[in-house]
Parts: structure tokens; sequence; C-alpha cells
């Protein structure tokens, strides 16, 4: 077998291939990084011992971390807005849950304080909701934006 027949035949199986995945796993994994990475940021510029009002702003500054990481997770996981909006959805609804957890887990009593009168559970599902919400809306932003460069225009295809 020559490299020639090994290529024509990869390139034949890729040909066949079509993906009927519901949810591109990458993808997701991708925007969740996205949203929750910089998170960390204003805990370790705490830790340094960083004015609380720098940390403060530092820590709202990282809110945009969740617009971009639904953005990414839309624009990887599908080419129109409804894949790109259930790609957003569950990078960022799956990254404010296992914030929220990682937050109960670490301090508990600091956060039971935030929210006095709230149960826990309630509160995470709250979390949840607006995340997903926030993730489907961008994401679908994203997902449209992939399918716009995707279509080829008339100059390129004449050419």
């Amino acid at each position: 077998m020559t490299d020639d027949d090994t290529l024509s035949r990869v390139r034949r199986a890729k040909a066949r291939q079509h993906s009927d995945h519901w949810l591109d796993g990458g993808a997701v994994a991708a925007g969740g990084v996205l949203t929750v990475a910089p998170q960390v940021a204003p805990a370790l510029a705490f830790a340094a011992g960083v004015p609380e009002s720098a940390v403060t702003a530092l820590a709202a500054a990282t809110l945009l971390a969740t617009l971009l990481g639904a953005y990414v997770a839309g624009y990887l996981g599908g080419s129109d807005g409804a894949s790109g909006a259930r790609h957003g959805a569950t990078a960022v609804g799956c990254a404010a849950l296992g914030a929220g957890l990682t937050g109960f887990a670490l301090a508990p009593g600091t956060v039971t304080s935030v929210l006095v009168g709230v149960s826990i559970p309630l509160a995470l599902v709250g979390l949840t909701a607006a995340g997903a919400a926030v993730g489907a809306l961008v994401g679908s932003v994203g997902g449209r934006r992939k399918g716009r460069d995707l279509r080829v225009s008339p100059r390129k295809r004449d050419a």
C-alpha cells in the first residue's frame, strides 16, 4: 500500500463523516474553562494582599469572562444559533454550578451569611439558571457568527 492509497482512504473516510452529536464536549469544556479560570484572579489578588477596592474591581471585570466563555462555546460548538445557544448554555450553566458548589464547599459560613434567608439548593438552582440563560443568549451569537463565517461569499466562489 502506498502513501497515496492511505491518504485517499483517509479522505474518503473523512468525507463520509457527519456529526450527529447534540453537544460537543470539547466546545463545552473550552467555554467552561474560559468562564471559570479568570474567576481565580480575585482570590489570588486578595491572598497576595491587594487592597480590597482593587480586588472588587478585578472581580467585576472577570464577569466578562462569562460572556467570553459562552461565545467561545457557541462558536466552537455549532454552526447556527440554536446549536450555539445549546453549547453556551451548557458551558456557562455547568461553570456556574461548579463555581457555586466550590464556593459552598470552601467557605460555607461566608456564603451562607451572604445568602441570609435563601436555601442553598435554591441559590444553586438560581445561579445555574441565570448562567444558562446568559450562556444561551451569548452562545447563540457565537453560533450564528460561525455560521456566517462558514458561508462562501460569491466573490470567493467565482475565483
